[in-house]
C-alpha cells in the first residue's frame, strides 16, 4: 500500500494500537499456550511493525510522534520492543500504560477472529522526530 494524499511531515501523532499479523485459523502466531515461539509468525509480526515505522516516520511532523501499544508479557515479550520499532529518524522516548480509556470508543480485538483480548499487561511505545 502506498500512503498516497498525506503529505511528509504533517502529523503530530500517529497510532498503531496492537500491531499483529493475522494467521491462518485465528491464531495469533505467538503460541501462547505452549510457551514456545512460532518463528515464521513472530518473524512476520516483526516485520509488520519495521514496514509500519518506515511508511509512518516521514509523515511526522518535527517534534511528533510514533505511538506502537502492545503487550508486555511472553509470548509479545518476544517481539522486541521497544528496539524493535527504532528508526534512524525516531528517537525512543520510553513507554506509558496503556489506557483503553484515552482511545474512546476503541476495543482492542484480534486479527483474524475479531475477539477481544485483555490489555493490562499492555504500554504504550513512544518514538520521537527530532526537531519542534
Amino acid at each position: 500500500r502506498t500512503l498516497d494524499g498525506f503529505e511528509a511531515a504533517s502529523f503530530d501523532r500517529i497510532v498503531f494500537n496492537f500491531p499483529c499479523a493475522p494467521v491462518a485459523g485465528g491464531a495469533d502466531g505467538n503460541s501462547e499456550r505452549s510457551g514456545v515461539a512460532d518463528d515464521a509468525a513472530l518473524a512476520e509480526n516483526r516485520d509488520l511493525v519495521r514496514r509500519f515505522v518506515a511508511a509512518a516516520a516521514p509523515l511526522l511532523a518535527p517534534g511528533g510522534e510514533l505511538h506502537v501499544a502492545h503487550k508486555t508479557r511472553p509470548p509479545f515479550a518476544w517481539w522486541g520492543f521497544p528496539g524493535l520499532a527504532a528508526a534512524p529518524s525516531l528517537a525512543y522516548r520510553g513507554a506509558l500504560v496503556f489506557d483503553r480509556a484515552a482511545f474512546p470508543p476503541y476495543a482492542n480485538r484480534k486479527a483474524r477472529d475479531r475477539k477481544s483480548f485483555a490489555a493490562t499487561d499492555a504500554v504504550v511505545y513512544v518514538y520521537g522526530r527530532p526537531g519542534g
